[in-house]
């Protein structure tokens, strides 16, 4: 059975959410193909801040670079001011310095982590400092292409839930319950659950 039909078929509320989403704009589901050391970099820039703001800030990040030039080399080498003056804090700084040394130096080996199963690479990507769960499941979602990963702690995936199932408020354990419904494709639920938001779907 087709992936939209299974989630459409097994949850009314995600049926209508996804009709929206695909009738006003499909085309924000989707991600501009990156090199998993620049993924995870984009990762770590989103942390904690808005989507509007991490484009912002992912955006200067390209412009300072170049599109093709952001590597572990170049992030590497670039300084920390010119990091700072695009609105990066000293932590993350830190973060994408350390995680683009570990690619370069071959101690992160981003080959054997898609070898992984998505709970042993969810779980090595945590090794890496700055890394917590929430990042590394972005990682196994987007860049690998992981089907059925639930980022229980996402702020997004949690308002839209809530909204979705008009509830006044939502726990971990609930949203786990409700999210069975997608499986095995529940990285393709949340995909249209930030569509939604991005969208203005539950301000409608």
């Amino acid at each position: 059975m087709n992936k939209l039909i299974y989630l459409q078929s097994t949850d009314i509320s995600m049926a209508a959410l996804i009709g929206y989403v695909l009738e006003n704009d499909s085309t924000i589901l989707k991600r501009d193909k990156v090199s998993d050391c620049v993924s995870l970099v984009r990762a770590i820039v989103s942390q904690q801040i808005s989507t509007i703001v991490a484009r912002v800030i992912f955006r200067r990040l390209l412009d300072i670079l170049g599109e093709q030039d952001i590597t572990a080399e170049s992030l590497i080498n670039i300084s920390e001011q010119s990091l700072r003056d695009i609105g990066l804090s000293k932590q993350k700084i830190s973060y994408i310095k350390g995680i683009a040394a570990a690619a370069y130096d071959g101690s992160l080996n981003f080959e054997y982590i898609h070898s992984l199963s998505d709970e042993d690479a969810i779980t090595e990507l945590q090794k890496l400092k700055g890394i917590g769960e929430w990042t590394a499941q972005m990682f196994v979602l987007f860049q690998m292409g992981r089907e059925d990963i639930f980022p229980v702690k996402d702020g997004g995936i949690r308002s839209a839930m809530k909204r979705l199932y008009s509830l006044e408020e939502i726990d971990d354990d609930q949203m786990i319950d409700l999210a069975e419904n997608w499986r095995p494709y529940r990285s393709l639920a949340c995909k249209y659950l930030w569509g939604a938001l991005n969208l203005g779907y539950f301000k409608t």
